[in-house]
């Protein structure tokens, strides 16, 4: 079985605001036990590997294990400063560059890049 994000391939367009990662991700949990799978593996790349991310924090009873060709992390120290906080001690003019782009695309993502990017 392969799920399709909302509004995309097989599926349709959502009649509501709020189909982030982690909404998607609890949906495909819901989907998987409806379909009567006792134990499922989920793998996914580009948007999918951010849904595949949060099915493995959400950790639902019968997933055994997730597999991203997407894998990517933000630090820690610089988590606050994508939200307006302070930037990193030490940050290069390369570092604030890309701290600023990322800042921007979580603005404009209805996901946010803290939720798709961390693992």
């Amino acid at each position: 079985m392969i799920p399709s994000l909302p509004g995309f391939g097989f599926s349709g367009q959502p009649t509501e605001a709020g189909w982030g990662l982690e909404r998607i991700a609890s949906a495909w949990v819901v989907l998987m036990d409806r379909l009567g799978y006792e134990h499922y593996v989920a793998q996914g790349g580009d948007w999918g590997a951010g849904i595949t991310q949060a099915m493995g924090r959400l950790a639902p009873d019968g997933l055994l294990g997730i597999h991203t060709n997407l894998p990517a992390a933000i630090p820690n120290e610089v988590l606050p400063a994508l939200g307006g906080g302070p930037l990193p001690e030490g940050a290069t003019d390369e570092e604030k560059a890309s701290i600023a782009s990322l800042g921007k695309f979580q603005a404009c993502s209805e996901a946010g890049v803290a939720d798709w990017l961390m693992v």
